[in-house]
């Protein structure tokens, strides 16, 4: 309760400075700017994959600027900072080493780029006073705009919100993104944020919350030959989580536990299951409720893409540069489904950055679980949330793929969760009352 009076007790000190993050994450969020204005040239692979398009190229690297421009206007201890998210400064440093060994170094400078602008609007975020609601606000305004666009759309703008095959038989709702499963995650998170809100009722009540929250969920169920079946999974687990926490409150031993238990059974499971069936854990327990074990092609991929990477499993191929040239021409030759990603983060995380990148990676995922559980045990609502995001998107990355992808939604969802604040709980004194508490101490030592 304490930290509940805290969160709205700084909840109205947010700058104007907030626009630019808003603004990238409504545009990791939705298609590009040339996507809207000329959506059949954007199909091309290479030109995507190479060159990029020059206009969003542009419109980023203006947001990159006025958000370095936000940053350098605040006194930000940057010492603090870096030792508060020193495991994700030094997977982003691995990340722009690996530039080095990458057979495209110039396309891989240019993705770092982006996904340091990731970085830069989430500091201006948890730099903000009243940095719990800046992180709702700009969750709210994101869903406000773009599920009720997406919708609008999907209804009576069909040549941008529903794409078709060729026969005209197959229908994907794509809203403001480019495929269903952009939508779905939008939708997903959206949903998650507004239960949360209507839930806890931290910042009141906003009644609007709730037709917007159905909207979503509309978007989440899909069209009736395609939906996102991950997102729609993931969300129903992240309903499952957010219940089980509002009933512990901030009980966070219980929480650990779990998690423990969780690690374990998936450690012990997938032992047995290797040594039992000769099977991965996850498509054992599909197989075992009557799914397809393959995940719809996914294993095979799989395994393919794990030979590929014993290749350069230490160092990997270099971050943003395994999906591009030689190596996604060869898998299309075997997957006619002309995969661009894993299916499955972990593995793309290995991929690109090696054991070592990917052991970086788990040290900070750790790292986050921490800081989390710091959260909860202060009661925190918005420790809460992060949690619930947090699981959702080591979930998702089961089946899709999400981590490290620059101006990706739920990247950057990630690291809004995951990047530590300077924040400060009951009975912790604060850097305001060393200063005055100082003072009085030295006025207090002048006046004897």
């Amino acid at each position: 309760m304490a930290m509940l009076i805290m969160e709205n007790k700084n909840h109205k000190h947010i700058s104007i400075g907030i626009l630019v993050p808003i603004i990238w994450m409504m545009r990791t969020a939705s298609r590009g700017i040339s996507y809207w204005l000329s959506p059949e040239t954007m199909a091309n692979a290479e030109i995507d994959y190479l060159q990029g398009s020059p206009l969003d190229r542009n419109f980023l690297i203006i947001l990159e600027i006025l958000g370095l421009a936000v940053l350098l206007s605040r006194n930000i201890n940057w010492i603090k900072f870096i030792k508060q998210n020193r495991y994700l400064i030094i997977l982003y440093v691995f990340m722009g080493i690996s530039i080095i060994w990458s057979d495209f170094p110039g396309v891989s400078m240019k993705r770092w780029i982006r996904t340091a602008g990731d970085l830069i609007m989430v500091t201006i975020l948890i730099t903000e006073t009243g940095y719990s609601f800046a992180m709702q606000k700009i969750f709210r305004t994101c869903a406000y705009f773009l599920v009720p666009v997406s919708v609008y759309l999907i209804k009576y703008r069909r040549d941008l919100g529903v794409s078709y095959d060729n026969t005209g038989a197959f229908e994907m709702w794509i809203g403001v993104t480019t495929h269903k499963n952009s939508l779905g995650q939008l939708a997903a998170i959206s949903a998650m944020f507004l239960t949360w809100a209507i839930l806890t009722k931290i910042y009141g009540k906003r009644w609007l919350d709730i037709p917007v929250l159905i909207s979503a969920l509309w978007l989440l169920n899909g069209s009736r030959t395609a939906t996102s079946r991950t997102s729609v999974g993931v969300f129903v687990f992240g309903i499952i989580v957010l219940g089980i926490l509002l009933i512990v409150k901030s009980n966070y031993k219980v929480i650990q536990t779990a998690l423990l238990v969780v690690a374990a059974g998936y450690v012990l499971g997938t032992l047995l299951s290797q040594h039992l069936f000769s099977s991965n854990f996850i498509p054992f327990l599909v197989a075992s409720t009557g799914g397809d074990p393959t995940l719809t092609g996914r294993t095979f991929l799989w395994d393919e893409l794990m030979k590929m990477g014993s290749d350069q499993w230490m160092y990997g191929s270099g971050f943003g540069a395994f999906w591009i040239g030689n190596i996604s021409n060869n898998l299309w030759e075997i997957f006619r489904w002309n995969p661009g990603q894993a299916h499955n983060g972990y593995i793309d995380v290995y991929l690109e950055l090696g054991a070592i990148g990917f052991i970086l990676f788990l040290i900070f995922l750790v790292s986050v679980v921490k800081n989390i559980l710091i959260n909860i045990s202060h009661d925190s609502d918005y420790g809460r949330l992060r949690m619930v995001m947090f699981a959702m998107i080591l979930i998702y990355n089961v089946t899709e793929s999400s981590f490290l992808k620059p101006t990706s939604f739920l990247w950057f969802v990630m690291l809004m969760i995951s990047v530590k604040a300077a924040e400060h709980y009951p009975g912790e004194e604060t850097e305001a009352d060393r200063k005055l508490n100082k003072k009085k101490r030295k006025n207090f030592v002048q006046s004897v």
